[in-house]
């Protein structure tokens, strides 16, 4: 590619989504050390243990030796004896999770959501609703705040039983004005429909559209499990868009927990990051992240230290990486930013 090329694609490349596919691991980083009353959250393994859920199982014997979620759940809907367990289960589990209250203070859901624009995307495959939360309370600070989906279900989110539309539980729908239907939490491993509703159907539909046009994708906290081969390769396919061709312009970025084995989440990812041509970053914190680097600009910094500038490593004055401690101080921070968005402008400062 020549340089007139590159110079006549870069407007179209500045335009492109920054996708950010979060998992447990993301919802454990938020609320590090509990929720605003100590109440802590948890990854599929040891899910039941670790909120105290053992009492449900009092009336049946498992077979399966794991303590993963996931695969419980797939032995419980297998079997014929275990309808009322199964229900109680995710009962206790939307009970708990709608008790989850953010805390006061800025957690890393509000950064995440502050480092982004419309026009990006946070692909969520957890239950809690930690991000409305946060969204509801940074929405004061800016309204230009990212779409979001969340493929796995949510206590927040709700559809139309007549499969017109979705959004929050606390809604009605516009067309019909029936309440809200909770969407479903819990698939078994083995036959994880994701076309089960009309909600989840749309959400996967706007995922993929994303990651296809996306300029740069984060995975923060979600390891991919091998209970859900499935969710990978639909993600990978739409990231494979080009064919066997390589996506030159884009990064992966992947934020884990400290003292991450770099090797093993590789492995995990290594399809993503071949069609990135190895372009990929493993780190262990999201103020580490180019997210945290460059707020709001993250496609734009990407551009201009690999691309525009021909090996330009200079930094924005403006960055979330020393976390502000007060939401008076992020607004402080970033308000240069949103001035400038107000007149179209999104270079780096």
């Amino acid at each position: 590619m020549t340089e007139s090329d590159f110079k006549r694609l870069l407007p179209n490349l500045k335009k492109r989504p920054h996708v950010v596919i979060i998992g447990a691991g993301a919802s454990c980083a938020t609320l590090i050390n509990g929720d605003k009353y100590g109440k802590k959250i948890s990854a599929m393994d040891n899910f039941i243990k670790k909120l105290g859920m053992e009492d449900i199982f009092s009336s049946v014997k498992l077979e399966t030796t794991s303590k993963n979620l996931e695969d419980i759940y797939s032995e419980l809907d297998e079997r014929n004896d275990c309808d009322d367990v199964k229900n109680k289960l995710e009962v206790r589990i939307r009970e708990y999770l709608k008790s989850i209250v953010i805390p006061d203070e800025p957690t890393i859901y509000d950064y995440l959501l502050l480092s982004l624009r419309e026009k990006d995307l946070i692909i969520s495959f957890n239950w809690d609703d930690l991000l409305f939360q946060a969204r509801e309370r940074v929405s004061e600070i800016t309204k230009d705040l990212p779409q979001m989906v969340f493929l796995h279900g949510n206590i927040g989110v709700g559809y139309c039983k007549n499969d017109i539309e979705y959004g929050l539980i606390t809604n009605k729908c516009t067309k019909c004005g029936e309440k809200y239907t909770p969407s479903q939490l819990l698939f078994p491993v083995k036959v994880k429909n994701y076309n089960s509703t009309f909600q989840l159907q749309n959400q996967w539909k706007v995922a993929k559209d994303y990651i296809n046009r996306a300029g740069f994708i984060t995975i923060f906290g979600y390891g991919a499990p091998n209970t859900d081969v499935e969710a990978k390769d639909i993600l990978l396919k739409a990231f494979k868009c080009f064919g066997n061709d390589k996506r030159f312009f884009e990064e992966i970025q992947i934020i884990d927990k400290p003292g991450l084995n770099e090797s093993e989440m590789y492995d995990k990812w290594s399809n993503f990051i071949h069609i990135s041509d190895n372009h990929y970053k493993i780190i262990s914190s999201f103020f580490n992240s180019i997210l945290a680097e460059f707020p709001r600009r993250s496609i734009e910094g990407h551009l201009k230290r690999n691309y525009e500038d021909g090996g330009w490593w200079g930094n924005s004055k403006i960055s979330l990486t020393n976390s502000p401690k007060t939401f008076n101080e992020i607004k402080e921070l970033i308000q240069p930013l949103l001035d400038n968005e107000n007149n179209n402008n999104f270079e780096i400062i």
